[in-house]
């Protein structure tokens, strides 16, 4: 998905009021609908896409689509609440115009977990999900275009389908008009959140899952969205989040920059 940054700052993004705290820490699933403005024309959501190529498939999973998808993040929007998502799910679209109704899970939910742990054979969805946590949080105030927007984009889903991990053929490439751009970006924030893991640094983006709650007429994509509130550091903080990212960054030769 794509978002047009220039209606986007930084200060937006964070979730109106107290929003935030309560979708991503409630323990029970909170259905949300995104009326119509969700990829409908003229939104943010059909512009500045950049393409990129999917190729291989994740270890056990065949149903992952490949070749050119279009790469980014969106701006939704349910009455008062306002929030930046990524695609989570390769296997599904959503409708342009469409008015889909999603739960959400926090990332301490086993929803969550379970969801992570079958992205691939043999994932664990709480190391993917701290993992995904220290890239938005170094990652997301960087974001401040289409090109470094994409480039999320393709670093969440080489952490969410465990690109680099042996075995796995899974890999993503920007191929847009900045794909050059794009792919140094990738790089700098899968870097960058390897950096802050193993220095223990602190987790400031907390993830919560969108999950289709089956109502739309048909299986839609799954997205993940981040709440921008400061997480005290657990126990897990640090192990969690090292080995998966540390096996993406190695996939990324140095000819990618």
């Amino acid at each position: 998905m794509a978002i047009d940054r220039s209606r986007f700052s930084r200060s937006s993004r964070v979730w109106q009021g107290t929003a935030a705290f309560m979708l991503a820490a409630t323990a029970q699933a909170t259905t949300y609908n995104f009326p119509g403005s969700l990829f409908a024309n003229g939104d943010s959501g059909v512009q500045g896409y950049d393409n990129s190529i999917v190729s291989g498939q994740p270890i056990g999973n065949p149903s992952t689509d490949t070749g050119t998808v279009l790469t980014g993040g969106d701006l939704l929007t349910s009455g008062p609440l306002s929030l930046q998502a990524y695609c989570a799910d390769l296997s599904h679209h959503i409708v342009l115009g469409s008015s889909p109704n999603y739960d959400s899970f926090g990332d301490a939910s086993i929803t969550t977990v379970n969801y992570f742990n079958g992205l691939y054979s043999g994932a664990s969805g709480a190391t993917t999900i701290r993992s995904l946590e220290y890239l938005a949080s170094v990652a997301l105030p960087q974001v401040s275009d289409a090109d470094s927007s994409a480039a999320l984009q393709i670093a969440l889903w080489d952490v969410m389908y465990g690109a680099g991990v042996p075995g796995n053929s899974f890999a993503v490439q920007a191929n847009g008009a900045h794909q050059a751009a794009v792919n140094t970006d990738v790089t700098n924030y899968l870097t960058a959140a390897l950096s802050a893991a193993a220095s223990g640094g602190r987790i400031t983006e907390q993830l919560v899952l969108l999950r289709d709650d089956g109502t739309n007429g048909g299986p839609i994509q799954n997205l993940v969205t981040f709440s921008p509130v400061p997480l005290p550091p657990g126990l897990l903080t640090l192990a969690s989040g090292l080995l998966l990212l540390g096996a993406v960054v190695r996939r990324y030769p140095l000819s990618r920059l």
